[in-house]
Protein backbone atom coordinates (compact mmCIF):
# COMPACT_ATOMS: atom_id res chain seq x y z
CA UNK A 1 0.00 0.00 0.00
CA UNK A 2 1.39 3.80 -0.55
CA UNK A 3 2.68 5.48 2.41
CA UNK A 4 -0.73 8.41 1.29
CA UNK A 5 -2.84 5.50 2.02
CA UNK A 6 -2.12 4.67 5.47
CA UNK A 7 -4.88 3.73 8.25
CA UNK A 8 -4.92 4.34 11.91
CA UNK A 9 -6.33 2.96 14.38
CA UNK A 10 -8.45 3.50 17.15
CA UNK A 11 -8.60 0.78 19.78
CA UNK A 12 -11.32 -0.91 21.51
CA UNK A 13 -11.13 -4.33 23.41
CA UNK A 14 -9.38 -5.80 27.02
CA UNK A 15 -5.62 -6.56 26.97
CA UNK A 16 -4.23 -9.09 29.18
CA UNK A 17 -1.07 -8.26 31.59
CA UNK A 18 2.54 -8.99 30.50
CA UNK A 19 3.65 -12.01 31.80
CA UNK A 20 6.88 -12.58 30.62
CA UNK A 21 9.67 -10.20 32.51
CA UNK A 22 11.84 -12.85 34.63
CA UNK A 23 14.69 -10.89 33.74
CA UNK A 24 13.10 -7.44 35.05
CA UNK A 25 11.96 -9.66 37.87
CA UNK A 26 15.68 -10.07 39.09
CA UNK A 27 16.68 -6.56 39.22
CA UNK A 28 13.57 -5.37 40.68
CA UNK A 29 11.84 -6.87 44.12
CA UNK A 30 8.57 -7.38 42.96
CA UNK A 31 6.60 -5.73 45.31
CA UNK A 32 8.50 -2.63 44.42
CA UNK A 33 5.74 0.00 42.07
CA UNK A 34 6.96 -0.36 38.78
CA UNK A 35 6.55 -4.28 38.48
CA UNK A 36 3.75 -4.01 41.07
CA UNK A 37 1.95 -1.12 39.05
CA UNK A 38 3.37 -0.62 35.79
CA UNK A 39 5.29 -3.73 34.11
CA UNK A 40 4.06 -3.12 30.89
CA UNK A 41 6.00 0.46 30.90
CA UNK A 42 5.85 3.08 32.68
CA UNK A 43 3.61 6.09 31.28
CA UNK A 44 5.48 9.56 30.47
CA UNK A 45 2.43 11.76 31.54
CA UNK A 46 2.83 10.16 35.12
CA UNK A 47 6.40 10.50 35.55
CA UNK A 48 5.44 14.31 34.85
CA UNK A 49 2.64 14.15 37.64
CA UNK A 50 5.19 13.11 39.85
CA UNK A 51 6.34 16.79 39.76
CA UNK A 52 3.17 18.27 40.48
CA UNK A 53 2.18 15.73 43.75
CA UNK A 54 3.91 12.24 43.49
CA UNK A 55 2.07 11.47 46.73
CA UNK A 56 -1.09 12.05 44.41
CA UNK A 57 0.36 10.03 41.88
CA UNK A 58 0.79 6.82 44.39
CA UNK A 59 -2.83 7.20 46.16
CA UNK A 60 -4.54 7.04 42.08
CA UNK A 61 -2.07 2.84 41.88
CA UNK A 62 -3.92 2.09 45.00
CA UNK A 63 -6.95 3.49 44.81
CA UNK A 64 -7.53 4.02 41.15
CA UNK A 65 -7.59 6.74 39.34
CA UNK A 66 -10.68 9.62 39.29
CA UNK A 67 -11.46 10.75 35.81
CA UNK A 68 -12.75 14.60 36.15
CA UNK A 69 -14.96 16.63 33.73
CA UNK A 70 -11.76 18.65 33.13
CA UNK A 71 -9.71 15.33 32.32
CA UNK A 72 -13.22 14.04 30.20
CA UNK A 73 -13.09 17.31 27.97
CA UNK A 74 -8.86 17.26 27.52
CA UNK A 75 -9.31 13.66 26.51
CA UNK A 76 -12.20 14.64 23.88
CA UNK A 77 -10.51 17.42 22.57
CA UNK A 78 -7.40 15.50 22.13
CA UNK A 79 -9.50 12.73 19.74
CA UNK A 80 -11.27 15.73 18.10
CA UNK A 81 -7.59 17.40 16.80
CA UNK A 82 -7.06 13.62 16.09
CA UNK A 83 -9.45 13.37 13.91
CA UNK A 84 -9.15 16.38 12.23
CA UNK A 85 -6.82 15.27 10.12
CA UNK A 86 -6.63 11.53 10.48
CA UNK A 87 -8.54 8.35 8.80
CA UNK A 88 -9.53 6.11 11.76
CA UNK A 89 -10.44 2.63 11.93
CA UNK A 90 -12.04 0.73 15.16
CA UNK A 91 -9.95 -2.55 15.82
CA UNK A 92 -11.05 -5.04 18.66
CA UNK A 93 -7.87 -6.80 20.78
CA UNK A 94 -8.11 -10.12 22.37
CA UNK A 95 -4.23 -10.07 23.82
CA UNK A 96 -1.35 -7.86 25.00
CA UNK A 97 0.83 -8.57 21.55
CA UNK A 98 -2.43 -7.43 19.87
CA UNK A 99 -2.10 -4.01 21.73
CA UNK A 100 1.87 -3.87 21.15
CA UNK A 101 1.54 -4.28 17.67
CA UNK A 102 -1.41 -1.65 17.51
CA UNK A 103 1.11 0.89 18.80
CA UNK A 104 4.24 0.11 16.33
CA UNK A 105 1.17 -0.12 13.57
CA UNK A 106 0.26 3.20 14.44
CA UNK A 107 4.11 4.54 15.04
CA UNK A 108 4.67 2.91 11.74
CA UNK A 109 1.80 4.80 10.18
CA UNK A 110 1.66 8.66 11.43
CA UNK A 111 5.88 8.42 10.78
CA UNK A 112 4.50 7.78 7.34
CA UNK A 113 1.97 10.82 7.81
CA UNK A 114 4.50 13.05 9.22
CA UNK A 115 7.01 12.41 6.15
CA UNK A 116 4.22 13.06 3.53
CA UNK A 117 2.25 15.59 5.38
CA UNK A 118 4.27 17.55 7.49
CA UNK A 119 2.05 16.60 11.02
CA UNK A 120 0.69 14.03 12.25
CA UNK A 121 -1.22 13.78 16.13
CA UNK A 122 -1.18 11.49 18.57
CA UNK A 123 2.41 9.53 17.72
CA UNK A 124 3.31 6.48 20.05
CA UNK A 125 6.46 6.33 20.95
CA UNK A 126 8.81 3.73 23.97
CA UNK A 127 11.77 4.55 25.52
CA UNK A 128 14.06 2.80 28.14
CA UNK A 129 15.87 4.25 31.53
CA UNK A 130 17.91 1.56 33.04
CA UNK A 131 15.96 -1.55 33.10
CA UNK A 132 12.55 0.02 32.63
CA UNK A 133 10.61 0.76 29.28
CA UNK A 134 8.38 4.07 29.12
CA UNK A 135 5.68 4.69 26.76
CA UNK A 136 3.82 7.67 25.88
CA UNK A 137 2.02 9.53 23.44
CA UNK A 138 3.20 12.59 21.83
CA UNK A 139 0.03 15.17 21.13
CA UNK A 140 1.92 16.72 17.56
CA UNK A 141 5.08 15.62 15.35
CA UNK A 142 5.27 18.81 12.60
CA UNK A 143 7.92 19.34 10.34
CA UNK A 144 8.98 23.21 9.93
CA UNK A 145 11.88 24.59 7.78
CA UNK A 146 13.48 20.57 7.99
CA UNK A 147 13.27 20.34 11.49
CA UNK A 148 11.14 18.17 13.34
CA UNK A 149 8.88 19.76 16.34
CA UNK A 150 7.12 18.33 19.34
CA UNK A 151 4.11 19.76 20.25
CA UNK A 152 1.92 19.65 23.45
CA UNK A 153 -1.54 20.73 23.48
CA UNK A 154 -3.37 21.48 26.82
CA UNK A 155 -6.77 22.27 27.89
CA UNK A 156 -6.91 25.15 30.30
CA UNK A 157 -10.33 25.47 32.69
CA UNK A 158 -8.51 29.41 33.50
CA UNK A 159 -8.91 29.89 30.24
CA UNK A 160 -5.00 31.20 30.87
CA UNK A 161 -2.01 30.19 30.12
CA UNK A 162 0.05 29.42 33.17
CA UNK A 163 3.41 31.18 34.32
CA UNK A 164 3.95 29.80 37.75
CA UNK A 165 7.00 27.20 38.03
CA UNK A 166 5.63 24.46 39.63
CA UNK A 167 2.84 23.96 36.50
CA UNK A 168 5.98 24.84 33.96
CA UNK A 169 8.05 22.27 35.44
CA UNK A 170 5.68 19.52 34.97
CA UNK A 171 4.81 20.39 31.23
CA UNK A 172 8.50 21.15 30.70
CA UNK A 173 9.41 17.03 31.71
CA UNK A 174 7.29 15.48 29.43
CA UNK A 175 7.71 17.40 26.32
CA UNK A 176 11.52 17.26 26.78
CA UNK A 177 11.27 13.73 27.58
CA UNK A 178 9.46 12.96 24.66
CA UNK A 179 12.08 14.72 22.46
CA UNK A 180 14.31 12.52 24.41
CA UNK A 181 12.55 9.13 23.22
CA UNK A 182 12.44 10.33 19.82
CA UNK A 183 16.06 10.91 19.71
CA UNK A 184 17.17 7.83 21.46
CA UNK A 185 15.06 5.57 18.79
CA UNK A 186 16.58 7.57 16.09
CA UNK A 187 20.13 7.46 17.25
CA UNK A 188 19.49 3.63 17.86
CA UNK A 189 19.85 3.91 21.83
CA UNK A 190 16.62 1.98 21.68
CA UNK A 191 16.02 -0.39 19.15
CA UNK A 192 12.99 -2.70 18.22
CA UNK A 193 15.28 -5.70 19.71
CA UNK A 194 15.17 -3.83 23.28
CA UNK A 195 11.37 -3.67 23.47
CA UNK A 196 11.07 -7.33 21.89
CA UNK A 197 13.70 -8.35 24.84
CA UNK A 198 11.48 -6.19 27.19
CA UNK A 199 8.36 -7.96 26.46
CA UNK A 200 9.88 -11.69 25.64
CA UNK A 201 8.00 -11.88 22.43
CA UNK A 202 9.00 -14.70 20.44
CA UNK A 203 10.04 -13.77 16.57
CA UNK A 204 7.27 -15.90 15.32
CA UNK A 205 4.65 -14.07 17.47
CA UNK A 206 1.61 -13.00 15.69
CA UNK A 207 -1.27 -11.05 16.11
CA UNK A 208 -4.97 -12.51 17.09
CA UNK A 209 -7.54 -13.73 14.00
CA UNK A 210 -9.63 -11.17 15.98
CA UNK A 211 -7.50 -7.94 15.42
CA UNK A 212 -5.98 -9.62 11.66
CA UNK A 213 -9.74 -9.59 10.82
CA UNK A 214 -10.28 -5.97 11.58
CA UNK A 215 -8.12 -4.55 9.26
CA UNK A 216 -9.53 -4.06 5.12
CA UNK A 217 -8.23 -5.78 2.54
CA UNK A 218 -4.37 -4.70 1.80
CA UNK A 219 -4.13 -2.53 4.89
CA UNK A 220 -2.73 -4.98 6.93
CA UNK A 221 1.06 -5.15 6.02
CA UNK A 222 2.18 -7.64 8.16
CA UNK A 223 0.66 -9.77 11.13
CA UNK A 224 4.06 -10.45 12.71
CA UNK A 225 4.73 -8.34 15.87
CA UNK A 226 8.51 -8.00 15.90
CA UNK A 227 8.59 -7.55 11.90
CA UNK A 228 5.75 -4.94 12.58
CA UNK A 229 8.14 -3.05 15.65
CA UNK A 230 10.79 -3.44 13.01
CA UNK A 231 9.55 -1.34 10.49
CA UNK A 232 8.03 1.05 13.21
CA UNK A 233 11.11 1.73 14.36
CA UNK A 234 13.42 2.10 11.30
CA UNK A 235 10.37 4.22 9.89
CA UNK A 236 10.61 6.47 12.77
CA UNK A 237 14.60 6.61 12.13
CA UNK A 238 13.65 8.73 8.33
CA UNK A 239 12.02 11.53 10.39
CA UNK A 240 14.25 14.74 10.53
CA UNK A 241 16.22 15.97 13.64
CA UNK A 242 14.39 16.84 16.32
CA UNK A 243 14.40 21.03 16.90
CA UNK A 244 15.47 21.83 20.55
CA UNK A 245 12.60 24.20 20.55
CA UNK A 246 9.51 22.35 21.72
CA UNK A 247 5.93 24.14 21.76
CA UNK A 248 2.75 23.71 24.10
CA UNK A 249 0.11 25.45 22.93
CA UNK A 250 -2.80 26.37 25.14
CA UNK A 251 -6.83 26.47 24.46
CA UNK A 252 -9.68 27.45 26.48
CA UNK A 253 -12.46 24.80 27.37
CA UNK A 254 -14.43 26.27 24.00
CA UNK A 255 -11.38 25.23 21.98
CA UNK A 256 -9.92 28.14 21.69
CA UNK A 257 -6.49 29.31 21.02
CA UNK A 258 -5.39 31.04 23.63
CA UNK A 259 -1.46 31.59 23.50
CA UNK A 260 1.63 29.49 23.74
CA UNK A 261 5.21 28.73 25.39
CA UNK A 262 8.29 27.36 23.92
CA UNK A 263 10.75 25.61 25.65
CA UNK A 264 14.46 25.13 24.92
CA UNK A 265 15.87 21.24 25.71
CA UNK A 266 18.00 20.79 28.17
CA UNK A 267 19.52 17.30 28.65
CA UNK A 268 21.10 17.96 31.72
CA UNK A 269 18.32 18.86 33.46
CA UNK A 270 15.94 16.41 32.32
CA UNK A 271 18.78 13.26 33.15
CA UNK A 272 18.88 14.59 36.53
CA UNK A 273 15.00 14.51 37.16
CA UNK A 274 14.43 11.48 35.46
CA UNK A 275 16.94 10.00 38.28
CA UNK A 276 14.96 11.64 40.68
CA UNK A 277 11.42 10.15 39.66
CA UNK A 278 12.63 6.59 38.57
CA UNK A 279 13.96 5.95 42.52
CA UNK A 280 9.88 6.00 43.51
CA UNK A 281 9.43 3.50 40.93
CA UNK A 282 12.63 1.63 41.80
CA UNK A 283 11.31 1.55 45.47
CA UNK A 284 14.28 3.31 46.82
CA UNK A 285 12.75 6.36 48.33
CA UNK A 286 8.94 6.95 49.30
CA UNK A 287 6.82 9.13 47.23
CA UNK A 288 7.06 12.64 47.94
CA UNK A 289 3.55 14.94 49.04
CA UNK A 290 3.13 18.51 47.70
CA UNK A 291 4.58 20.05 51.29
CA UNK A 292 5.92 22.64 50.16
CA UNK A 293 3.04 24.01 47.68
CA UNK A 294 0.08 22.89 50.13
CA UNK A 295 -2.17 24.97 47.60
CA UNK A 296 -2.08 22.17 45.39
CA UNK A 297 -4.09 19.94 47.73
CA UNK A 298 -7.77 21.75 46.14
CA UNK A 299 -6.89 19.84 43.02
CA UNK A 300 -7.18 16.45 44.35
CA UNK A 301 -10.39 14.50 44.45
CA UNK A 302 -11.85 14.34 47.99
CA UNK A 303 -11.68 10.71 47.79
CA UNK A 304 -7.57 10.89 47.85
CA UNK A 305 -7.19 13.76 50.04
CA UNK A 306 -8.73 11.23 52.86
CA UNK A 307 -6.20 9.37 52.30
CA UNK A 308 -3.30 11.41 52.18
CA UNK A 309 -1.68 11.00 55.88
CA UNK A 310 0.40 13.94 54.13
CA UNK A 311 -2.47 16.15 53.76
CA UNK A 312 -3.98 14.68 56.99
CA UNK A 313 -1.06 16.26 59.30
Amino acid sequence: MGLDSVVVLVVNGVVEKVMNLKEHKKLIPMNEPFLKYRSKGLKVSELAQQLWCEKKVELELIYGKEETPEMIKGSERHKELFEEITPVLEVQLETWIDEIFVRCYQMWSLSCKVLNEKIAREVPIYGKVGIMVIKGVIDELTIRDGKLFVVETKTRASGEVPDYQAYERVVTFQISLYKLLLDNIKKGYFTCSDLIEFYGIESDSSISETLSNSFPENTLITTNVELMASIAFETLKTLPETSDTMVVRYENQNKEFIGEREFTFDKESLEKTIDFVLGYWEGTREAVPALKNVWKCRYCPDTLRDKCDAFKK
